[in-house]
């Protein structure tokens, strides 16, 4: 209960600051919020002759999108289908013969 009260409290101090500076923030500075960034440029048109922006047209984008998704199918096939690998994506690195970590 008492962790209860703490973290109400912490939530409405936070939320006061983010009211009190918002304006400031938002009208005087202009701040770009970083994470709004990616969401903006899938909307943003480029040109009406295209049918697709150039966010899509690029190659690191498919990338990084692929190597979640293709480990995610595989994962999710594994649990239906035993004879579907999973591919590893943790290593053991021993250094020296002493230390050992994994990644």
């Amino acid at each position: 209960m008492g962790w209860g009260v703490f973290l109400l409290a912490l939530y409405m101090a936070m939320l006061s600051i983010a009211v009190i500076l918002r304006r400031q923030w938002m009208e005087r500075e202009r701040l770009a919020y970083p994470v709004a960034q990616v969401g903006l440029a899938m909307v943003r048109g480029e040109d009406s002759k295209q049918l697709v922006n150039g966010f899509f047209k690029r190659y690191p984008m498919w990338i990084g999108c692929a190597i979640p998704m293709v480990y995610g199918s595989l994962k999710g096939l594994n649990r239906y289908e035993a004879a579907v690998p999973i591919p590893q994506i943790s290593w053991n690195i021993a250094l020296e013969g002493i230390l050992e970590f994994t990644l």
